[in-house]
């Protein structure tokens, strides 16, 4: 049985060029994303591998949001370089999530493949808006 690990993947929405890496973990949720939409695949992989080099010199900051919950960032030389994915209800808990991406982020494997994504609409599936 192979060890599960997390991977990068780059993606980009349909109708549009710009291209956005995240950190899937290995039951396919997103942990974290880079923090600027970037021009091109290449720049994407650039980023990956600028976080993955950087990440003893990274500071992980965390930050209550406006409902009570608990957000990451990755600081690099006073630049934001990768985001949390998702909330977290506990501040040690989101602290633990910056841990593990910076612990597991280096053993990670690259997706070769840049998928292309669906803008999803803002109608539901009645058709209306809401």
């Amino acid at each position: 049985m192979r060890p599960a690990v997390c991977v990068f993947q780059l993606y980009r929405t349909a109708g549009e060029d710009i291209v956005w890496w995240r950190y899937i973990s290995p039951n396919g949720r997103s942990i974290a994303r880079c923090a600027e939409p970037l021009s091109s695949a290449s720049d994407a992989r650039a980023s990956i591998a600028r976080v993955i080099y950087s990440l003893e010199q990274a500071t992980p900051i965390v930050r209550p949001t406006m409902h009570d919950r608990w957000r990451w960032t990755l600081v690099l030389d006073g630049e934001v370089v990768a985001r949390g994915s998702g909330d977290h209800d506990r501040r040690v808990r989101c602290e633990h999530a910056a841990l593990k991406f910076i612990e597991s982020a280096p053993v990670a494997t690259l997706d070769a493949v840049v998928h292309t994504f669906r803008r999803r609409d803002m109608t539901g599936r009645t058709g209306a808006v809401g």
